[in-house]
C-alpha cells in the first residue's frame, strides 16, 4: 500500500470505517496484494468512479471472491474521507479510537 504518499490526512472512526477495516483485512487474508481489488486497496485508487470501475472489470469473472465483491460494494457506503481513513487504519494497524477519544 502507499498510505506515506497517498494518505490524505483522515482518521475518521464509525460503524463503516471499522467494518471497512474488517472487510480490507479478510481481501488481504485472501491475496497479500488485495485480488481484484488491487487497484482500489492497495493503491488507493477510491474515488466512487474508481470503484465502480474495478466492480465493472470484475463482473462475471470467476478469480473475483465474494470477499472482494463484498468490501468494494462497502466502500461505495462510504465518504471519500471514510475511506482514506479505512485504508490509513487497515494499512497501519493504528487502533481505532472511538471518536470521543479523539478529541482527547
Amino acid at each position: 500500500m502507499c498510505v506515506a504518499s497517498c494518505w490524505r490526512g483522515n482518521k475518521i472512526v464509525n460503524d463503516k470505517v471499522i467494518e471497512a477495516v474488517r472487510l480490507i483485512k479478510e481481501v488481504y487474508a485472501e491475496s497479500c496484494v488485495g485480488g481484484n481489488a488491487h487497484a482500489v486497496v492497495d493503491d488507493w485508487n477510491y474515488s466512487t468512479e474508481d470503484i465502480w470501475w474495478q466492480l465493472g472489470y470484475n463482473a462475471g469473472r470467476e478469480d473475483t471472491s465474494e470477499a472482494v465483491d463484498k468490501c468494494l460494494n462497502h466502500l461505495l457506503m462510504l465518504t471519500e474521507e471514510e475511506r482514506d481513513s479505512a485504508l490509513y487504519f487497515e494499512d497501519t494497524n493504528e487502533e481505532m479510537k472511538e471518536p470521543d477519544e479523539q478529541r482527547n
